[in-house]
């Protein structure tokens, strides 16, 4: 992966802003009477996993007793039927754990929030029938037979929608506890 110098002076950005003291409640009290600021917010990812299974493929087999009729409707025996198909399910997940704390500079008080947790995930199956006649296949399965196939959304988009979700259920906490 290349970086331009666009990209490398956002990233200096960020360090420099990392490393120095706004970053850290202890100095919030003091910088917040220089800057006139009333309050502070501090957060931490505490945790982000995902989790994406690749396509997992499961061959199945069905043989049933196809019944032969007459002209006047009448059973007179039947016929072995069987289908060979594939099943194909693949699976992505990603989960966010979050703390923060909002400090206030007027009483010097740090009131801790609950920690947030979102989650999100996205499944996907689908089948093909590979050989042997297809009124073989049972009823619950003909419908996964007639999707097309498709990716789950990326742990990466999953992860954009958990921090999303996570960004508007913070400011909701955040306006209640300033009103």
């Amino acid at each position: 992966q290349f970086l331009n110098v666009e990209k490398m002076e956002d990233i200096m950005r960020e360090r420099n802003f990392q490393m120095s003291a706004l970053v850290y409640p202890s100095s919030a009290v003091a910088m917040g009477r220089d800057l006139g600021i009333h309050s502070f917010v501090y957060g931490h990812l505490t945790g982000v996993v995902t989790n994406d299974t690749g396509v997992r493929q499961v061959s199945k087999t069905n043989t049933v007793d196809w019944p032969i009729y007459n002209d006047k409707g009448k059973v007179t025996g039947y016929e072995k039927l069987t289908a060979y198909w594939t099943e194909y399910y693949h699976d992505t997940s990603a989960s966010i754990t979050a703390t923060y704390e909002i400090v206030q500079v007027e009483n010097r008080g740090t009131t801790a929030q609950p920690e947030v947790v979102t989650q999100r995930q996205d499944s996907y199956s689908y089948g093909a029938l590979n050989s042997g006649d297809e009124r073989a296949v049972p009823y619950a399965a003909k419908d996964m037979l007639q999707r097309r196939p498709r990716d789950p959304k990326t742990v990466e988009a999953l992860v954009q929608e958990c921090l999303n979700e996570l960004a508007d259920s913070m400011a909701l906490n955040l306006v209640r506890q300033f009103r």
